[in-house]
């Protein structure tokens, strides 16, 4: 995408004057998916992230559990920690919602801290709709509603 070639390009800029030669390379989507998910062959990466399953971690544990590097898996930054695993293994077998949330949220301040990977953009996602329609409810998961059946015409 032309937004990823001009970000690319603002950080090889940035990162000259540290004396860092970064060359960039244009790969197909097949092979950079290969890249990030198989062969781990890079030393930095652009890709774009949104959880695939509908629940509080699936940002956090598909890309930071360490079973998950390699073979398919979404750990691209090939992220290990020992406290992060027990960290998501354990929020991943609790039913207490709330006990999901605060092992969940010590997991991202290891995270945070450790800066596995750095989140250069996080779009707005936008949805206009005018009197003549109503039923649209906004959520953080909006890509996992129906919500086209929500919507209906105001009479």
């Amino acid at each position: 995408a032309p937004i990823r070639v001009s970000v690319a390009l603002a950080i090889q800029s940035a990162v000259k004057p540290l004396g860092i030669d970064l060359k960039i390379e244009q790969v197909t989507w097949q092979e950079m998916i290969n890249r990030l998910q198989n062969t781990l062959d890079y030393d930095m990466s652009m890709d774009i992230w949104a959880s695939d399953f509908p629940d509080p971690a699936g940002n956090i544990y598909p890309t930071h559990i360490s079973t998950n590097i390699g073979n398919g898996g979404a750990n691209q930054s090939a992220y290990i920690n020992e406290e992060v695993d027990r960290l998501l293994n354990a929020q991943n077998n609790s039913t207490d919602p709330a006990e999901r949330a605060d092992l969940i949220i010590q997991a991202q301040a290891i995270i945070a801290e450790e800066v596995p990977e750095i989140i250069i953009d996080y779009p707005y996602l936008t949805m206009a709709i005018n009197n003549n329609f109503t039923g649209y409810m906004v959520t953080p998961m909006w890509f996992w509603q129906s919500w086209t059946r929500s919507i209906y015409q105001v009479k």
